[in-house]
């Protein structure tokens, strides 16, 4: 569900990024792509943790890391 400005002098006005509060709003970032994989860590982490390639055409990505399995889980349904 989107969100609209209060007023129209809100889209003029200057707002100062806080990224420290925007780190503790966002403290997850998850990438789902059309394999259906979802791939998940926290924000400030997410891209030293999951290394990017881009390969062939279509804006195809491959994506790959290294860790010790800790856990798994099954669902019934899909995420969504």
């Amino acid at each position: 569900m989107g969100r609209t400005l209060r007023g129209p002098g809100a889209s003029a006005e200057e707002f100062v990024f806080d990224s420290e509060e925007f780190a503790r709003q966002i403290a997850f970032r998850s990438v789902e792509l059309n394999t259906g994989a979802i791939l998940t860590a926290q924000n400030s982490d997410f891209d030293t943790l999951f290394e990017q390639e881009p390969v062939g055409h279509g804006g195809e990505t491959r994506f790959s890391t290294k860790g010790v399995v800790v856990g798994e889980r099954l669902r019934s349904k899909a995420i969504g």
